[in-house]
């Protein structure tokens, strides 16, 4: 239960997203009010709840009055209320006009101002449920669609964050994800230890033969999610509190087989750790595989020279010879050397366009023929902000990273008959190894920029790859989950 103890109030919660969502947040352990207008529905909305018309101008007052009344608090506020006919512009009217803007818009606006006095800080989280309609354009959508792109605009400066699992294509609201400020929940240290004691009683012993690495034990005789060599016990600690909240139900890829290049540190090792942990059996490849975790019942290492189409045979036979299928595909092996347009070498974009480029590519036709034979599959492709806009000292870089993005999103059209999945991952400034390329002062100007003051963590980034492996993210391909603080907001 990642939610227990938390307390969340949900609009529009009597049918369909809303509910849905009520009702989610219930089943992982959190309280929730669930806010409604519709009497005739309100049966199905459980307690507590409230029935009022959020338009109204006492409503946002009484609303954040009952959440203190009844929860005694707010960590989470779903803004799911809405109203949308699809209605061309000559049919609308004043008041269809007037009636959408004022759920749509300004209820969003005056609800979330009124939170903003009692949510919890940090930790809180506000999600604006937004619509597709608001990023292009469709028919007979022309003032739902305007009020939907402008709900991106509501809280900027305090909320950055991107929330792409309420982000269902055709079905929530676009602006979601630009709109609402999540921090990770921290446990206390007394939590991080009961968890930590729960899942792990006694001290760390040798496992005997047959034991599935990422249990409790590991072929070292350290838990799998503390194992790296000199890690103290209050990084020990953390590391478990953070892969428990990562594999949210653990065992949720349980029988899976992943393949995760560039797995030796940063983001491609937590992808890892967070794959095993939710009980996924992964290949893991890097060029430096003595870095990679140690292998066992459940882990392959490889070394692998990601651009290369013998390799990746080898990795393909590799993972279906022992594990005996692929499910999933993480792309994460890049290159990157900082460097200007005018710096920027011939040579210095084919070194880019190897490993960032064609590695996906040839990697996403390796695992083709074992996902197609299985009528389903996920490729996650770790792609990166910087192909969301334009930025100078990284040319080569950031045009490979453009790449991938219209790679992920052509692949994700041809490839959903077939019942594969593709999506893409953007992270901010994260702290890896790659960040530490940079000129410091660069490192800083980015920081600096970023509404969450601080740059990212790797086991964030796993956070995201672990939600779109799973079935959580079933309808979502061709989407890009942006991780980065809310530095493209």
């Amino acid at each position: 239960m990642r939610f227990k103890g938390k307390r969340a109030v949900v609009t529009g919660a009597a049918s369909g997203l809303g509910l849905a969502t009520a009702q989610r947040l219930r089943a992982e352990g959190a309280d929730v009010l669930s806010v409604d207008r519709n009497a005739d529905l309100a049966d199905a909305m459980a307690t507590p709840r409230l029935l009022i018309d959020i338009a109204s101008k006492e409503a946002p007052e009484a609303i954040v009055r009952t959440a203190m009344d009844k929860l005694g608090g707010i960590d989470f506020l779903v803004n799911n209320a809405g109203l949308g006919r699809l209605i061309t512009l000559e049919e609308s009217d004043d008041d269809y006009i007037d009636d959408t803007m004022a759920i749509n818009l300004r209820a969003t606006i005056r609800l979330t101002r009124e939170a903003l006095r009692v949510i919890s800080r940090p930790g809180g989280s506000i999600v604006n449920i937004a619509s597709i309609f608001g990023e292009v354009g469709f028919p007979r959508s022309v003032i739902y669609g305007h009020d939907q792109g402008r709900d991106r605009a509501v809280h900027p400066q305090r909320c950055g964050g991107r929330h792409p699992a309420w982000h269902p294509r055709q079905c929530d609201r676009a602006g979601a994800h630009r709109n609402a400020e999540q921090s990770r929940i921290r446990p206390e240290r007394p939590l991080v230890q009961a968890q930590h004691d729960r899942h792990h009683p006694g001290p760390p012993q040798r496992p005997a033969a047959g034991n599935r690495f990422g249990r409790r034990l590991s072929l070292l005789g350290r838990c799998v999610l503390c194992q790296r060599p000199g890690a103290g016990r209050r990084r020990r600690l953390a590391r478990h509190a953070r892969g428990l909240r990562m594999s949210g139900e653990r065992g949720e890829l349980e029988g899976r087989v992943a393949i995760v290049t560039g797995a030796a540190g940063g983001m491609g090792d937590a992808i890892t750790q967070a794959f095993l942990a939710a009980g996924c059996r992964v290949v893991a490849t890097d060029l430096k595989p003595q870095q990679l975790p140690e292998a066992g019942d459940a882990l392959s290492r490889l070394s692998h020279d990601a651009s290369s189409e013998s390799d990746w045979h080898i990795v393909v036979a590799e993972a279906v010879g022992r594990f005996g299928r692929i499910d999933i595909l993480v792309n994460n092996a890049a290159y990157f050397e900082p460097a200007s347009f005018v710096d920027t070498s011939a040579a210095d974009m084919d070194a880019h366009y190897r490993v960032n480029q064609r590695g996906v590519l040839i990697g996403m036709q390796a695992v083709l023929p074992a996902m197609r034979s299985a009528g389903r599959g996920t490729i996650v492709n770790i792609c990166s902000v910087a192909a969301l806009s334009g930025s100078t000292g990284a040319f080569a870089y950031m045009s490979t990273k453009w790449a991938i993005r219209g790679m992920s999103r052509a692949a994700a059209r041809e490839l959903a008959p077939l019942g594969i999945r593709v999506n893409a991952i953007m992270p901010g400034l994260i702290d890896t190894a790659m960040m530490a390329c940079n000129p410091p002062e660069r490192n800083a100007g980015i920081i600096g920029a970023i509404p969450a003051g601080r740059a990212g963590r790797s086991e964030e980034v796993a956070e995201a790859a672990l939600y779109l492996a799973s079935d959580r993210s079933a309808y979502l391909t061709g989407s890009e989950i942006v991780v980065d603080g809310g530095l493209s907001a």
